[in-house]
């Protein structure tokens, strides 16, 4: 009877609540629906059992308890109840583990004796502070109450309030209420949970008085505005964690998506989580991030308005979160009533700054919060303790998605939104203009970050430059936003800034437009006219910026007039623009163009005239200004380029293997992997030539590991294209097939039409190793009309493959030798036959069909073949033998 006794004492209320449902079966989670708990509380109340009745699990647990009698009908009076007060709750608790961890491991602290849970209204404090209070029901003998302060008006009420709640009576003994209450608490080991405090902080001295006399009581409090009391740890709640992401497999393991769930349920019973429904699941999760009440109050409407009708209208205004529910607190009955509460409490510097706050997306740092709102750094501090405000570790300031569309309309009614965009979009314009460059150099990772945190301000600035018709915000953001896309392998967003810009301002006459319009009609030529219509536009853009004497643009549009010159083998005339553009460009501050016009100078001397000890020392020369100008990018850009000629020309493999992986610690180093596509394939085709072929895998994994982190199909077509070529070389000629067949369907013909012409290339390659060669001829002709006008190393690498093909089909050797010596001539390196076993297979095989005598004839009638007659001749042959190929159209 004595140990009996004991173990009751040892037990809590809860945990004979929880004996009896173990003895039923039940679990963790019908546990905790019935009692309107946490699975996670339950779990750690069965814990806490095991410990006090010295047993391991729940079987044992239901043993020893009707040993001892517990399970009797009678052993309900048998015991004295812990004194508490907490209110039991109508739902179950949702969610908030991580929370509720966090929160325990600083209440058990030693030295903290008051926590204060700050949030904004509507994010679940009073629910938290409930559950975190539950779990302490072991730690606190003399008892854990709930003291709600909402309905108070007076600082004089704080004291009776936690006397009632407390159950604490007072006598008329000469001291007053408060040291009566003191006196009372100062044996005590007992937690209070004293609720909203944010209209009684002129009260909050009691606190510090209680935590004086009482050296064992400790206080959790919640409150929209921090305490100040130097006793005070605060704990910062966010909304629930919710998927971020469209869809997602596992959105039921988000805490918002179990939250919304249950809201659901409420009103449509059953109303499930489908695939069809879930991206508007995750979708208001979003729009509310994840703030329980925002979420309540958006399920509300579910017997109304569909789920997507509900994600429209929160987009449109928060107006929509409010319900008549009667079981939802009148101040909690909508999102606005909720707001004003705490913007009735700002004083008019403080109103005016979080209304400038709504600007941001995404938050902000610290010194553009202070330029765009006119705030000094205690206002924003003031903001921050009245938690409309978020501050990260990172020190960046943030609003709540909600409170920010409240500021906004705040915003808009006061009528200054447009002054503030204006400081909004010419901050992050000036900003970003400062970082013109940086992006190339050993800068480029801090700076890519600087840039990426605040895209979201950034696409704002950019979008109201376009807006206002304010072409210095547009001009100031255009080269460095081009760039960043560009480094990043953001190539749809970057199009998509570039066309909206150009259609704002393609059709300005004023002369303050031209500039930016000269700048826009060369970048939309690039992003939306196949290469042979793009000249035109470049001499447009080029006569715009001659006569305004602009000599950064002028060398741009040069060298772009000069990309389509080497297209068309014209080259010389290519080599005469370069150089011009090379004199102009050392009047510039920076030597970025500089670099980029020995880069196409590169072109005309390997690529054109094949002067490669001529394009080797151009290159030394370029990695030379490019390490002087801290030029990351232009350096590792030259590495590689003089790793090809060690391979192609020198066949110093393990000189070029340097280059190489100098070149990959750049890229890794500072983030160029979206542009690591041709390093990738040189390195795989190195170890191929070396026949190691899991070194090969090793990068083409790497590689195709960065770009399933993006959402880019040109570096993923380069990443599959990288195992087929792997796959080729090994001669498993079926799985190179299926790959490149899958790549295909990734291609936009009209805006990659020579990624499209190689990869049907590669697929004739990989139909020869199957020996189809009627499929592969096709390819090769299909190749050679994409791209027969400007991209004659394709063409040339078609015809190569052509020679195979006439080789088997025609048994003519001769021709396929010229064929090929014609193909070597405009494309030395010819990449395909040097890795692919079916090339390599027909380049020998060519080479024992003929005596040595009639090879070299062959190979050197090849040489007075013109390319572009040749390729007209195949692709009328084609057609003349298939006339209902229509290859054009293919």
């Amino acid at each position: 009877m004595l140990q009996e006794q004991i173990l009751l004492d040892k037990l809590n209320e809860r945990e004979l609540e929880i004996i009896p449902l173990l003895e039923e079966g039940l679990s963790n989670k019908e546990i905790a629906n019935q009692l309107f708990l946490a699975p996670n509380t339950v779990k750690w109340y069965v814990k806490q059992l095991n410990s006090k009745l010295d047993t391991s699990n729940r079987h044992e647990i239901v043993e020893r308890a009707s040993e001892l009698g517990l399970l009797e009908t009678h052993a309900e009076n048998s015991y004295q109840r812990p004194r508490q007060n907490l209110p039991r709750q109508t739902t179950p608790f949702i969610g908030r583990d991580a929370e509720l961890d966090e929160i325990h491991t600083i209440i058990e602290k030693e030295d903290v004796r008051l926590l204060t849970i700050l949030a904004q209204g509507g994010m679940g404090k009073t629910r938290i502070a409930l559950e975190a209070s539950e779990q302490q029901l072991n730690r606190f003998p003399d008892g854990v109450y709930f003291v709600p302060l909402q309905a108070l008006s007076d600082v004089n009420n704080i004291v009776p309030q936690i006397a009632t709640s407390t159950g604490f009576q007072f006598s008329n003994d000469g001291n007053s209420q408060k040291e009566q209450l003191l006196n009372f608490l100062s044996n005590k080991t007992m937690l209070l949970c004293i609720d909203n405090w944010e209209h009684l902080l002129e009260g909050v001295d009691l606190i510090n008085e209680i935590l004086q006399s009482a050296p064992d009581v400790k206080i959790i409090a919640t409150s929209r505005e921090k305490l100040n009391l130097m006793s005070e740890t605060v704990y910062v709640l966010q909304g629930m964690h919710y998927p971020d992401w469209e869809t997602s497999e596992d959105a039921l393991e988000y805490d918002a998506v179990q939250l919304l769930l249950q809201s659901a349920q409420r009103v449509k019973p059953d109303w499930v989580i489908t695939p069809d429904n879930l991206d508007y699941v995750t979708r208001v999760c979003r729009l509310t991030q994840g703030m329980p009440l925002g979420i309540l109050l958006a399920m509300s409407w579910l017997d109304v308005y569909s789920l997507q009708r509900i994600c429209d209208e929160i987009q449109k205004s928060a107006d929509i979160l409010e319900t008549e529910m009667r079981d939802v607190p009148r101040r909690q009955r909508s999102i606005r009533a909720v707001f004003e509460h705490s913007w009735e409490r700002l004083n008019p510097k403080e109103r005016l700054a979080f209304m400038k706050m709504s600007v941001f997306r995404g938050g902000c740092t610290p010194s553009a919060a202070e330029a765009i709102t006119g705030a000094n750094a205690r206002i924003l501090q003031s903001l921050v303790n009245k938690a409309l405000l978020l501050r990260n570790r990172e020190g960046r300031y943030d609003v709540h998605e909600l409170l920010r569309q409240y500021a906004e309309a705040e915003l808009e009614q006061s009528g200054q939104t447009h002054a503030t965009r204006d400081a909004h979009a010419t901050y992050y314009a000036k900003a970003l203009y400062s970082l013109k460059g940086e992006v190339y150099t050993s800068k480029g990772v801090t700076t890519g970050k600087k840039i990426t945190i605040d895209i979201g301000n950034i696409d704002l600035a950019w979008e109201w430059g376009i807006q206002q018709s304010n072409h210095l915000t547009i001009e100031q953001m255009l080269l460095s936003l081009s760039e960043y896309y560009y480094l990043g392998g953001f190539t749809n967003k970057y199009q998509n800034c570039v066309k909206n810009a150009y259609a704002k301002f393609e059709n300005r006459t004023e002369s303050k437009f031209q500039i930016l319009r000269a700048r826009l009609i060369r970048r939309i030529a690039l992003i939306n006219y196949p290469p042979n219509e793009r000249q035109e536009l470049y001499k447009i853009a080029l006569s715009i910026a001659r006569e305004y004497n602009d000599i950064e643009l002028i060398c741009r549009c040069l060298n772009s007039i000069s990309e389509g010159l080497i297209r068309e083998n014209l080259n010389d005339q290519a080599w005469h623009l370069l150089e011009e553009t090379l004199r102009l460009s050392r009047q510039l501050p920076t030597r970025q163009l500089e670099l980029e016009t020995k880069r196409r100078q590169l072109v005309v001397l390997a690529g054109g005239w094949q002067k490669y000890e001529e394009a080797a020392q151009l290159l030394e020369d370029k990695l030379e200004i490019a390490r002087q100008s801290d030029n990351i990018y232009h350096m590792r850009s030259a590495l590689i380029n003089l790793g090809v000629i060690e391979v192609f020309h020198r066949q110093r493999y393990d000189v070029a293997k340097q280059y190489y992986l100098e070149a990959l610690t750049l890229t890794r180093v500072h983030n160029y992997m979206a542009i690591a596509g041709t390093l990738f394939s040189n390195l795989i085709n190195l170890e191929i030539y070396n026949e190691d072929y899991d070194l090969a895998e090793i990068y083409a994994q790497e590689f195709m590991d960065y770009v399933q982190t993006t959402n880019n199909p040109s570096l993923l077509i380069g990443a599959q294209t990288n195992y087929a070529t792997i796959r080729g070389a090994q001669g498993l000629h079926e799985e190179e097939h299926q790959i490149l067949q899958n790549t295909l369907r990734l291609i936009d013909k009209r805006i990659n039409p020579v990624m499209m012409a190689e990869t049907k290339i590669n697929l004739g390659w990989a139909l020869c190793g199957l020996q189809d060669y009627i499929p592969a001829y096709s390819f090769f002709c299909e190749a050679i009309a994409i791209v027969k006008t400007f991209a004659k190393h394709s063409v040339a690498e078609a015809i190569f493959g052509i020679g195979l093909v006439i080789s088997h089909l025609q048994k003519d050797a001769k021709r396929a030798v010229a064929l090929s010596s014609l193909a070597f001539i405009h494309q030395p390196s010819m990449s395909n036959w040097k890795h692919h076993a079916s090339a390599r297979e027909h380049y020998q095989r060519l080479i024992t069909l003929l005596t040595e005598k009639e090879f070299t004839e062959a190979w050197e009638h090849g040489k007075s073949l013109d390319l572009e007659t040749v390729a007209q001749e195949i692709l009328d042959e084609f057609e003349e033998k298939n006339p209902n190929y229509q290859i054009n159209d293919k």
